[in-house]
């Protein structure tokens, strides 16, 4: 009787360490899920900062160019002026739209975000004449069957706007600009270069930061990255995407 009495109190308390271990592991397990959703939402949080950067850097340096341009006019050509600055009107709002879908997604109470698609490829040439009438002299120039993957779409698409906007910004007096997207089955070359006179990197305020925002867009899909002064003049970026292709 009492080896059975001890054998039973062993196994109690084995039972005991046991559900305890049980116990343990489940909130280890818990608090590690906690742990993996809130870096996701710090993650999400950190692109979504660097859309906001990319539409708010884009939407005012257009804006700028365009107002610029119809002062500069207004005195010889009412109607032109008065048109750029529609052009100003609508841009802004545009930008609106965008940063109101994306404090959506960040959760900021705002008012309700429409339901607006990403931006891809399909949007480039809008993206282009929207450089254009503020007087930038860009061509567009695509070949090869293009990524049909949202994320890589997007991915090019802030990569050609945020380079333009540097171009407009910080170029002097670019007389060519050119963007060039090459595709093939899993890979993606695009190339933006101007033979704009360059400002001093070191001396433009907010410059570094796009260069390595886009750079952080390029390595998410293992990519090359290349932003330096062109062969005989101006300034060149050149990005490889490589992806999974969908087709």
């Amino acid at each position: 009787m009492l080896l059975a009495a001890t054998l039973v109190g062993v196994n109690m308390g084995n039972s005991k360490r046991y559900v305890a271990s049980l116990l343990d592991l489940a909130a280890q397990l818990t608090r590690e899920r906690d742990q993996q959703a809130q870096l996701a939402r710090i993650s999400e949080r950190t692109r979504i900062a660097g859309e906001m950067h990319d539409v708010v850097a884009h939407s005012l340096s257009v804006m700028v160019a365009l107002a610029d341009g119809a002062h500069a006019i207004a005195p010889k050509d009412v109607e032109r002026s008065r048109a750029a600055m529609l052009d100003v009107a609508a841009t802004g709002r545009r930008s609106m739209t965008e940063m109101r879908r994306l404090l959506g997604v960040l959760e900021v109470e705002t008012e309700p975000a429409p339901r607006a698609p990403q931006p891809g490829i399909d949007q480039l040439a809008d993206l282009v004449e929207s450089f254009r009438s503020t007087g930038l002299p860009v061509v567009l120039e695509r070949s090869g069957r293009e990524p049909s993957n949202a994320s890589v779409q997007l991915t090019i698409f802030r990569l050609i706007q945020e380079s333009l906007t540097n171009v407009l910004r910080y170029a002097d007096t670019p007389t060519r600009v050119t963007v060039r997207l090459t595709s093939s089955p899993g890979t993606a070359q695009i190339t933006i270069s101007d033979n704009g006179r360059p400002a001093a990197a070191a001396s433009v305020q907010g410059f570094g930061r796009g260069l390595i925002g886009m750079q952080e867009r390029v390595a998410i899909y293992g990519g090359i990255f290349e932003a330096a002064p062109g062969l005989h003049d101006g300034w060149r970026v050149h990005a490889t995407l490589r992806f999974e292709d969908e087709s």
